[in-house]
Order: structure tokens, then C-alpha cells, then sequence
């Protein structure tokens, strides 16, 4: 796992928040975009998505499970913690990254951007150059 350091200000309480949605399914608009996805006829290969502010991994999880390769990002520690701790996590296409999101750097390869809940935690002051391509 990648680290750097937090992204989110010390008085948000995260650990309440992964608690209120443990066990969730995925949200809805990624469950869209992958049904979006499931209709085109691309090649077989692999994708890959990268799960901005995965958190415990509800989304993550799905992503997994429908054979994706998802890379995970999230600025908390706790968020990874609880996600790798899933018993229905598939670990063999994961890759968990510990950053900010303004030393973001996406490959270029990525298939699908999920972002469900966490752009309103983005500085203003880093949007223009937010999700640059390498």
C-alpha cells in the first residue's frame, strides 16, 4: 500500500461513518455505470477502476466481484483497516493507495472513475489539476 499523508481535517469522525454504513450495498450510480459498462461489446481484458474514497469498500467490493481490477484510494487509514478485514474481499486484483487526492496521479489505462461520496472533500484550491493522467 501506497501512503502519504491525511487527507481529511481531525474533527471528522470517519470510524462513526463506516460504522453507520457497514453492510450497505453499493450505491447505486456505480451499480448504473456498470450495467452501462455490461452492454458494450469491448474487448476481454481486464478493466480497471480506480475507487476514489473506497472506504470500507462497498463499492470496491462490487467492483471485485464483478472481475474488475480496482485500485482503492482512500485518505484514511481506518477506511483500508476495515476494508481488508472484509471476508468478501478478493485481494488478487486490489491495490490500496493511502493519499490525498492532491498528489493524485491516475494511470493511464483506467477504464471507470468512482467517486461516490468523496469529491465534496476535495480543496477548491486543488480542483484544476484534480485526477491528471500519467
Amino acid at each position: 500500500m501506497t501512503q502519504a499523508t491525511h487527507l481529511h481535517s481531525p474533527g471528522q469522525n470517519w470510524v462513526t461513518y463506516y460504522e453507520a454504513v457497514a453492510g450497505r450495498p453499493p450505491r447505486e450510480t456505480l451499480l448504473k455505470a456498470l450495467a452501462a459498462y455490461d452492454a458494450e461489446l469491448l474487448p476481454n481484458r481486464p478493466r480497471l477502476a480506480v475507487d476514489l474514497g473506497c472506504g470500507d469498500g462497498r463499492d470496491t467490493v462490487e467492483l471485485l466481484r464483478r472481475g474488475w481490477q480496482v485500485m482503492a484510494i482512500d485518505g484514511e487509514q481506518k477506511a483500508f483497516d476495515r476494508l481488508l478485514n472484509r471476508p468478501d474481499i478478493q485481494r488478487d486484483r486490489l491495490q490500496t493507495q493511502l493519499m490525498r487526492f492532491e498528489v493524485l496521479t491516475l494511470p493511464a489505462n483506467v477504464d471507470l472513475i468512482n467517486a461516490s461520496f468523496c469529491l465534496p472533500f476535495v480543496p477548491r484550491q486543488i480542483s484544476p489539476s484534480f485526477g491528471r493522467q500519467s
